[in-house]
């Protein structure tokens, strides 16, 4: 496993913009697609690594509007994912859909669910809720196109997972700006990576706010409610080259963050992948290899 360094923030608003628009590829498109913004920077056609993520996309927005029962467009996906759960922990459930769609964390007026809501929606079983591995599950796709087409550098960020494809001129790492989980539009460090899957999950940006308490968009399926911990945010790197890294480090960086502080010790001898976690007090955690300058 390639360790990976955090430095400081002086100058990082660039940082991320350089990497995905200087040398990395010849062909730039952003679209909205997995309910984000994905930017596609890559030196092999963008349009068909746009229509790989489309796919996935709008696969992945079916399963809001219909039940299981009814499409099996992802049936790949949702496998990987219980395997995933089988491996590192089944706090994520992928079968919360009702859930989700009740708390609709992005409505303009929120309102907090009745406690009795909330257990008719928990023990609805029959709608998913992707948004833990959609993300990495469609770079995974993006990256066998890559390799297909035999492209050199190509990067693809889909906000919270980004996919650093090949290699840089001059075999230099690439750079990814770690965003503050406490001051919008401002960052932490960032961190130097050979070609890499890189997940972040958190609730910084994605919540709702009722009578001064902020309610995220991670939810504990035992209790119906957005998750309690400790950490502010969690960022996981997989290589590239790791069979399904993408949908890999989606999960576990849903799942660590889930567990909290408590939880890391089980993480740190893993030599497979790395993860950089955040406490609400500014505090940095991490196995492998962390500098902070």
């Amino acid at each position: 496993m390639e360790n990976f360094v955090l430095r400081g923030a002086r100058y990082l608003p660039l940082f991320l913009a350089l990497c995905l628009l200087c040398g990395c590829g010849r062909e730039s498109n952003t679209v909205f697609l997995l309910d984000t913004f994905v930017t596609i920077d890559s030196d092999c056609n963008t349009e068909e690594l746009t229509e790989v993520i489309s796919e996935v996309s709008e696969a992945a927005e079916e399963y809001y509007d219909k039940p299981f029962s009814e499409t099996d467009r992802l049936s790949d996906m949702f496998k990987k994912g219980e395997e995933l759960r089988a491996a590192y922990g089944d706090e994520i459930d992928f079968r919360i859909g009702a859930l989700t769609r009740l708390w609709n964390i992005s409505k303009e007026t929120p309102v907090l669910p009745s406690p009795e809501q909330i257990q008719a929606a928990l023990a609805d079983r029959s709608y998913a809720d992707p948004g833990a591995i959609a993300k990495g599950y469609a770079l995974d796709c993006a990256y066998r196109t890559l390799v297909k087409t035999k492209s050199k550098r190509s990067i693809i960020s889909a906000e919270s997972s980004i996919l650093l494809y090949g290699e840089k001129p001059g075999g230099e790492p690439f750079k990814t700006a770690i965003k503050s989980p406490f001051i919008p539009g401002e960052f932490v460090g960032y961190i130097e990576t050979g070609a890499a899957f890189i997940s972040t999950s958190g609730n910084s940006e994605r919540f709702i706010e009722i009578d001064g308490k902020r309610y995220g968009h991670i939810f504990d399926a035992k209790t119906g409610y957005p998750v309690e911990t400790d950490l502010a945010s969690v960022t996981v790197i997989v290589p590239a080259k790791t069979p399904d890294g993408g949908i890999m480090s989606d999960f576990l960086s849903t799942l660590i963050f889930m567990r909290g502080t408590e939880g890391l010790k089980e993480f740190e001898a893993n030599p497979d992948f790395t993860f950089l976690a955040i406490d609400k007090n500014g505090d940095i955690y991490g196995n492998q290899s962390v500098c902070s300058i």
